[in-house]
Parts: C-alpha cells; sequence; structure tokens
C-alpha cells in the first residue's frame, strides 16, 4: 500500500492494518470501506481479526468487482 500524502511511502498489508488501527483507536471511526485491496486475501485476514469486531469492514470494490464470491 503506497500513500500518496505521506511521501509515497509502501506499507505491507500489516503495517497497513496497524496504521487503520492506530487511527481507529485515535478516532470515532466506525466504518472502513475497501481496507484492502480487492485481491489482498490475506491482507483482508488481517484486517478482520484485527479490527473487525471493532469496526464494521465494507468491501465495495471486493464484491462488487467479482460476484462469484458472494455465491
Amino acid at each position: 500500500y503506497t500513500l500518496a500524502g505521506e511521501g509515497g511511502i509502501s506499507l505491507s498489508s500489516q503495517e497497513f492494518t496497524n496504521l487503520l488501527a492506530t487511527w481507529c483507536d485515535k478516532y470515532p471511526i466506525i466504518s472502513i470501506e475497501d481496507g484492502m485491496a480487492e485481491n489482498d486475501w490475506d491482507g483482508w485476514k488481517l484486517l478482520t481479526d484485527q479490527l473487525g469486531k471493532k469496526v464494521q469492514l465494507v468491501g465495495d470494490d471486493l464484491f462488487v468487482t467479482n460476484t462469484k464470491i458472494l455465491r
């Protein structure tokens, strides 16, 4: 994950998950939409394990682009 607004730093899925978790602790975030790339299955697992009981995780791009996932 490349953060253009932060000087283009690149983060692994775990590092990005940790960053999102930090923001959720610091700010009243109740929902994250498209928190991980649609093909980053390991990232979605990390995100769900770490934040799934604290915030609503929405996979709009994940499900809209591949309806076979829902079947």
